[in-house]
């Protein structure tokens, strides 16, 4: 699953480095085996985000390469089906508006199950495709209309290197904790984060089930 990922960032196009940040040996010997140590790097295992463990990466890879990354697109190592075309798309975003610091991708939910599924996070958006809210019960309620179209977040998430290290350096906030959802941090400190919907199909692995899921959809 992970190589499935890396190898779409990789792939995409505006890709300079792409590097798999964890705390595990085992993936960390799977990833230098397959590709190379060059796309891999230990991180913490204390980090409860994944936002704070691609901050740690980016510090590290600067200092290791003496370099300066202006972007950072965090593509989380359970998301197999996301292509480098959706990884484009995400990033295109912060070149086509230089007000925006961070980009969520988000897709259309299709079943009803994905609507109740707590590992599935939900997210409304204001006219202006800014997120208001990400939680993991169905937003909106939809108790008043039959027409209401739900989208989850799918993990590709861009970041101005200025915008990851402040959400580093923020506390760990309320809604973030009890969501579990880490762009709770920025939206509790009044920073935007831009949604770029796609069409594409995506679905995240949690459960064995979710493999499944995504057995059948990259076989077609």
């Amino acid at each position: 699953m992970i190589f499935y990922v890396l190898e779409n960032c990789i792939n995409s196009s505006f890709s300079s480095q792409a590097v798999v940040a964890t705390p595990d040996q085992e993936i960390y010997d799977a990833v230098a085996s397959s590709f190379s140590e060059d796309h891999v790097i230990y991180t913490s295992s204390a980090h409860e985000r994944a936002s704070d463990r691609a901050a740690e990466a980016l510090i590290l890879l600067e200092r290791k390469y003496q370099t300066t990354y202006d972007i950072v697109n965090m593509v989380q190592g359970d998301e197999p089906c996301i292509s480098p075309s959706s990884i484009d798309r995400a990033i295109s975003c912060l070149f086509d508006d230089p007000n925006v610091s961070v980009v969520n991708l988000a897709s259309r939910i299709l079943s009803e199950s994905d609507i109740h599924s707590l590992n599935t996070i939900k997210l409304v958006v204001d006219i202006n495709s800014n997120a208001i809210y990400f939680s993991r019960s169905p937003i909106p309620s939809n108790t008043r209309q039959e027409d209401v179209s739900y989208y989850k977040q799918v993990c590709c998430i861009p970041f101005r290197r200025e915008s990851l290290l402040f959400f580093n350096e923020l506390p760990e906030t309320n809604l973030e904790k009890a969501e579990s959802v880490d762009m709770l941090r920025l939206i509790e400190n009044n920073i935007p984060i831009k949604i770029c919907r796609i069409d594409e199909l995506s679905h995240p692995v949690d459960t064995p089930s979710d493999l499944e899921i995504v057995e059948s959809i990259l076989s077609r």
